[in-house]
């Protein structure tokens, strides 16, 4: 779990979980091996971010396409199959629509500090290659926008500048509704939906959840508006509008000729 990396940093993870770090059998001693003996928790947790981002990197060159880093959407479930989990994380019944996304970064201190060190890993890699974007996920409101782009600042990242181009996956009633105000705010350069995400948002629905009966053919017929929407946005403002990937990467152009249909 992140946590425990920014937590054993700042010396408040506590003694119990500190021992499960320390035996020898434990992922997290895996990972000081694995960087030659590097016992620092920040230093950890950036190696992993740098190991992922140059691994898809590599997997980008020649493709024609923009590496894209894009920050965590991971509910409480998704964390608490992690290691330290179920200790460092909450239970919530209905995970989709709760404790997830950005609003991680914005609602707790840990976590900002953890996309801190994500951004500075950033920041520091697109020295390396060039082009390297950040795209973020589960925005709830402009108010965290703000806290992104002020994170971003503090990294020496600032959208327009230099080459940098943000982006936002736009999953979220307040995305679609005031989709200008974000484009125009966060100087944008690209945004994308994930319906999956969304429909759970629009619809107020846990798609993980086999009690509730929205599948992907009701989704996709109530998500026609709201996409609609951002489309035609993007294509006033100049953003691109691209199509979710799975991996680290995104597709450099797409086309948005066809913004409301």
């Amino acid at each position: 779990h992140p946590l425990a990396f920014v937590r054993r940093k700042a010396g408040t993870l506590g003694k119990t979980l500190d021992r499960l770090l320390d035996a020898s059998n434990h992922r997290y001693q895996q990972l000081v091996h694995e960087a030659d003996g590097e016992r620092d928790p920040e230093a950890l947790f950036k190696r992993a971010v740098q190991l992922a981002i140059r691994a898809a990197g590599r997997e980008a060159q020649g493709t024609g396409s923009l590496l894209v880093y894009r920050t965590s959407d991971m509910n409480s479930s998704d964390f608490r199959k992690l290691a330290l989990g179920e200790e460092l994380d909450v239970h919530e019944e209905n995970p989709p629509l709760g404790l997830g996304g950005f609003y991680r970064f914005v609602k707790e201190a840990d976590y900002r500090t953890l996309l801190r060190w994500e951004l500075e890993v950033v920041a520091e890699l697109r020295r390396e290659f060039g082009e390297l974007a950040v795209e973020l996920t589960d925005v709830r409101d402009l108010d965290h926008l703000n806290t992104a782009l002020d994170v971003l600042r503090e990294v020496g990242l600032e959208p327009g500048q230099d080459g940098f181009q943000l982006g936002l996956r736009m999953d979220n009633p307040d995305n679609y509704l005031l989709a200008s105000d974000y484009m125009e705010r966060g100087r944008l350069s690209f945004v994308a939906v994930d319906q999956r995400h969304l429909s759970q948002t629009y619809l107020a629905a846990d798609r993980g959840n086999a009690f509730v009966p929205v599948d992907d053919t009701v989704a996709t017929q109530n998500l026609v508006l709201p996409i609609n929407m951002i489309k035609q946005a993007a294509h006033d403002a100049g953003v691109q509008w691209v199509v979710p990937a799975n991996a680290l990467l995104m597709p450099m152009q797409a086309d948005i000729s066809a913004a409301v249909e």
